[in-house]
Order: C-alpha cells, then structure tokens, then sequence
C-alpha cells in the first residue's frame, strides 16, 4: 500500500481520462456533465506553465531581466482539493503575480480555458470523488433493462433481465462503462493507463495544508489532519468575506430600487389620502341630504294627520 500521484497533465489516456470514462458516466448519470467534464479535461486546462502572452509596464517589470515580462498562467489547486488557475511572474509558475490591473477569469476566458462557473461546474462534478473509492466502478442511479424498471432492493440491482448473473456483483450498483465494461477495476487502469508516481513527503504536507487529501498514516506519521489549518482558514474567512459582500450589493441595489420608487409611491399616497378625502365628503353630504330629506316628509305626514290622532 502506498500513496500515489499523477504526474501528466491532462492528455488522453491519462487519469483524468480513466477516471471520467470508466466511472464518471456512472456517478454523475447525466450525460450534459459528463460531456462538459470530458471536453474540458480535453481542452480546457493548460500543460504546464504557459505565457499568457500579456505584457507590459502595466502587469509587471523585471529589474533583473531588463524589461517587461509576460505573465504566466498554470494550475493552481486551492482548499478542499478544488482545482483554478494562477498567474505567475516567471517562466515556471513559482512566483504567484499580486498585481490587481489583470484578472485570471480575463486571462483563462481569453485563452479559451476554464473560468468563472464553468470553473465551479467542474470542482462541483469533482465532488463525487471526494470520498474514499473502490477500486470496482459503480452506478447509484436507477438502473432500466428491457423496459423493466429496476425496483430491486431500493433501485440498487438490475431487474427485468438475468444479464446481471454473469455480472461479478450480480447485478447491484452496476456500471456499464462508456469504454464498453461491467464494473471495471480502476485500479488495473490507474497502473496500466495513467503515469502515477510515489508521492513524497513533501507532496503529503502540501496535501495537508491544502486541506485536499483524507486523513492517512504513512511512516508513523499522520497526514490530512481533520483539524483545520491555517490555509483552509483564510479561504473559508475569504469566501465568508465575499458572501457578506454579495449580500451587501444585493441589500444596496434593493435599496436604490426602494428609493427609485418612492417618489412614484408619494405621489400615490398623496393620490389615495386625496381620493379618501373627497369620499368621506361626498360620503358625508349624501348622509346629510338624507336626514334632511327624511326630516322633511317626516314633518309632512305629521301635518297632514287628523287632529284625533295627533
């Protein structure tokens, strides 16, 4: 047993690859997801450090080197083993840019590269993964063979055909594969198909502090501690920070809405209070006119009476 990490990018026949057609067309069972995460781990992401081909005064000047620079751009993985890009100063993405005149969304956007929620959308299908995995592919969506619906044990096992008694689980949580296998084993895969290497220490650590690795003993030393640390700490404050923000943008423009309004609101409150006015008057005057016309032939038949009766 070991802990192991991809050392290629993302070319075909690569991890990525074996992950997204042997498992990934099962867990996700939507196929818009897993044509966007296989056209995105095809084009979307970089091979390595590249110039971005911005520069200029602008974005930032080597003393050094004698003049301006182009930034550079690669990938970056961030908390919770989320994946973006960073920007960098030098030729081998070491020395991350701090300047605030260029974005990376403007850069990965103009390079035809992930950026924004189409970013979020690949961490989000990424999190599936997230969990500790067999080495057998497996399907958890309901599963339809020869127009039967599969209704055994809570949709778990394939009905409607006896197919699945060839099948190494008899047919539960099987996956048939977008490479044309049953339950393939990953793991066979992964070393036959990807370029894993055995990681160091130092990738463990960086794993930790990263907050993207389970917790794993290696050498009498525990890795992927649960405890948060102070990475993970400054993300979560920093993505609490612009959830405040948001919400601050989102009460102001609600508030501007309210103010644009109220002028409006005014003069219909002036308008109703008016029209209130003028009805309780008219109101008043017919119950007036009335009492007086009632006054009035009230007095008339008593004077019309004969005397006996009065």
């Amino acid at each position: 047993m070991g802990v192991f990490k991809e050392a290629s990018y993302f070319g075909n026949d690569a991890f990525f690859e074996q992950l997204f057609k042997h498992e990934g067309v099962c867990v996700w069972n939507d196929d818009d997801v897993y044509e966007f995460m296989s056209d995105a781990r095809e084009a979307s992401w970089t091979q390595g450090c590249v110039s971005t081909g911005v520069k200029g005064s602008e974005y930032y000047y080597d003393s050094n080197d004698g003049g301006y620079n182009y930034l550079y751009l690669d990938l970056k993985p961030t908390w919770n083993g989320n994946m973006t890009y960073g920007l960098y100063t030098d030729s081998v993405c070491k020395n991350e840019y701090e300047g605030l005149d260029v974005t990376v969304d403007t850069v990965s956007k103009n390079m035809g590269l992930l950026y924004g929620d189409y970013l979020e959308k690949w961490n989000d299908a990424l999190e599936i993964y997230k969990v500790c995995q067999p080495c057998r592919a497996y399907n958890l969506a309901m599963n339809y063979d020869g127009g039967y619906q599969n209704n055994d044990d809570g949709g778990r096992r394939l009905d409607g055909d006896y197919s699945y008694y060839n099948d190494v689980n008899e047919g539960y949580f099987q996956c048939n594969d977008d490479a044309g296998y049953t339950n393939v084993n990953q793991c066979m895969k992964f070393r036959t198909h990807a370029e894993l290497e055995v990681a160091t220490w130092e990738d463990l650590v960086t794993a930790t502090n990263q907050g993207g690795i389970l917790e794993v003993t290696v050498g009498g030393t525990v890795f992927g501690s649960e405890r948060m640390s102070a990475e993970m700490y400054e993300y979560m404050l920093q993505q609490r920070r612009q959830g405040l923000a948001a919400e601050a943008r989102k009460a102001k423009r609600q508030a501007n809405i309210v103010r644009a309004m109220e002028p409006k609101a005014n003069a219909w409150m002036r308008s109703g209070s008016i029209t209130v006015a003028v009805g309780a008057f008219v109101l008043l005057a017919s119950f007036i006119r009335v009492c007086a016309k009632r006054h009035k032939e009230s007095k008339k038949r008593n004077l019309s009476e004969p005397l006996l009766f009065q």
